[in-house]
């Protein structure tokens, strides 16, 4: 299971969304900057067995698992530290929202807290023409259920981290104004994963994404 904290206040966002910068020359390159994304997340594959070894070093149970949530993404300009020397394409900090049990939304922890769990990105980049290409990134991604922090242990991780690369399809009205913006899965494999009996879960998955308004958003900000 993954092992990291998770439970983040919807209003940390706040404060990070009064600070939006930026780190290009050409800022108007950055067609996405305080946009929302509703993301539908999608995996198939196994949840590991924990009862075991059995003869031959295998573990018992390993059955059939299947993922279907939705989250929400928020992106910022990503200004690295001693600039942006060494970014081929667009930077963005992501900020990503779960919803923890019915109506209570939490931010995802991706920044690595140390514990041994795989290192995932804070920042996505894109490149090519209109920020068309997401270079391949490790995020989270969470279900509901997922009410505890994994490396105290003592409750259940529903979701996983997952190897994600993407196409964004924007599109610009005649000003070379953002119009809207679709997202739509390269590929993606799980990292680290859990479901809700606790087991570990490994498999691939797929994520949409579509441009919303913050009036649309299930939570406030």
């Amino acid at each position: 299971m993954i092992r990291r904290s998770l439970r983040r206040s919807v209003t940390c966002l706040v404060a990070s969304l009064a600070i939006l910068t930026t780190f290009a020359t050409d800022t108007s390159a950055q067609l996405l900057e305080g946009q929302w994304f509703k993301l539908n997340v999608s995996s198939k594959g196994v949840a590991l067995g924990t009862e075991g070894p059995v003869e031959g070093g295998a573990f018992t149970p390993v059955d059939k698992a299947k993922m279907k949530f939705t989250m929400y993404m928020f992106l910022q300009t990503f200004e690295p530290e001693g600039g942006a020397e060494g970014i081929v394409g667009v930077a963005y900090d992501v900020i990503m929202f779960y919803e923890q049990s019915p109506g209570n939304w939490q931010q995802v922890s991706l920044g690595d807290e140390g514990g041994g769990g795989p290192v995932l990105d804070t920042q996505i980049i894109l490149t090519g023409e209109n920020e068309r290409f997401m270079q391949p990134a490790v995020l989270r991604f969470l279900d509901n259920d997922s009410t505890v922090s994994p490396f105290e242990g003592g409750g259940s991780l529903v979701g996983f981290d997952g190897y994600w690369s993407a196409e964004f399809k924007v599109k610009l009205d005649k000003e070379g104004a953002l119009k809207s913006a679709s997202i739509k899965s390269l590929g993606g494999t799980v990292v680290e994963g859990g479901v809700e009996d606790g087991r570990d879960y490994g498999g691939g998955f797929t994520v949409k994404g579509k441009l919303i308004p913050p009036s649309k958003l299930p939570f406030e900000l």
